[in-house]
């Protein structure tokens, strides 16, 4: 009963944190980046302006795609809803 205890306590102090679950990346491996999207974020006055660049390997050209998010609405939503949308484009 003892041992159990422990063991229930010892999982709960040593639970992986949200951080710890990031899975890092070395610089060296190789990885593909020309199918990356890349958003930058741009904050202005009513709203937010949200574009992605994406490469196209086979004509050789950087696509790029403006969306604007207006101003009342949740930004953490919208930029996942337009990165999906963005994935399935793909």
């Amino acid at each position: 009963m003892i041992n159990w205890l422990r063991k229930k306590l010892y999982n709960f102090i040593n639970q992986p944190r949200e951080a710890d679950k990031i899975m890092a990346v070395s610089e060296s491996s190789d990885i593909d980046m020309d199918h990356s999207l890349r958003f930058y974020v741009l904050v202005g006055q009513g709203g937010v302006i949200v574009q992605l660049r994406s490469y196209d390997n086979k004509r050789d050209r950087t696509n790029n795609t403006t969306y604007v998010i207006p101003e009342g609405e949740d930004i953490a939503t919208r930029v996942g809803e337009i990165v999906s949308l963005e994935i399935m484009k793909s």
